[in-house]
């Protein structure tokens, strides 16, 4: 199971983009395209990425001991985006052991031990004598499945929880191990992309991925906070932003 390294180069250092998913390239791409947007807040954006100097590599996430190679010559980050995207609705009895394994590597292991290679290069990049090593804003994207409760969909409720959840600890070591990094925890509800493809989703109520990358992007460019929980839910298909982190719903309403 592949996913793709983009390193852009930009004024300050590099930015890397590591894209982890399967279905759900839409939302990434979006965040990408956003130097196509005659937007004011975005125009610094358009300047600060060269996509004709992107380096688009190879990585397996089921073969950690290759992260290594994907990310050589790639040493220096500013920002690194994990957006896992694969999808299963059905009675779990009738899920099988690779596909849950398939779910488990795409949505958490897999992109963790990435970003195992990430840091451990991040670490080893000094920019500043003073300063041990190089610091990064990491934004994942997680979902409002991470704390509601849906019917037949046990594991990928599961592993957004353990995805929001391993945001929310590893926002503490970055801030250990990396002064002055960050971490955003994005929880957007149902959107327009690829990642209900043969499901029989009706998508079409869903939020437009271009208008919850705009919301994204303005949240990562204007953080000065460690770490920042976003929800994204939806009144129909408009977003509806708050900040903080829900308690997860109960099984049975009283």
């Amino acid at each position: 199971m592949e996913t793709d390294v983009i390193v852009f180069k930009t004024r300050e250092a590099r930015r890397c983009n590591i894209k982890h998913h399967r279905n759900a390239a839409d939302l990434f791409d979006e965040l990408r395209e956003h130097r196509h947007r005659p937007r004011a807040d975005v125009a610094d954006i358009a300047t600060d990425f060269d996509l004709g100097a992107a380096e688009r590599r190879r990585a397996d996430l089921s073969r950690p001991d290759a992260f290594a190679d994907a990310l050589k010559g790639s040493d220096r980050f500013t920002h690194v985006f994990w957006v896992a995207g694969i999808f299963a609705r059905r009675p779990l009895v009738e899920t099988t052991p690779e596909g849950n394994l398939a779910m488990a590597a795409t949505h958490l292991l897999g992109p963790v031990e990435m970003l195992k290679a990430v840091h451990r290069l991040a670490l080893a990049s000094a920019p500043l004598a003073d300063r041990p090593g190089q610091p990064y804003h990491l934004v994942v994207i997680s979902s409002t499945s991470s704390y509601r409760v849906r019917d037949n969909e046990e594991m990928y409720c599961a592993l957004q929880a353990a995805k929001a959840h391993f945001a929310r600890n590893w926002a503490r070591r970055l801030a250990t191990d990396l002064p002055g990094s960050k971490v955003t925890l994005v929880c957007p509800a149902g959107m327009r992309t690829g990642l209900f493809e043969g499901t029989g989703q009706d998508t079409s109520g869903f939020m437009d991925p271009m208008a919850v990358a705009d919301i994204i992007w303005g949240v990562v460019l204007g953080q000065t906070d460690r770490f920042l929980p976003v929800v994204i839910e939806r009144d129909g298909s408009t977003p509806q932003v708050s900040f903080g982190s829900p308690a997860p719903h109960e099984p049975f309403f009283r």
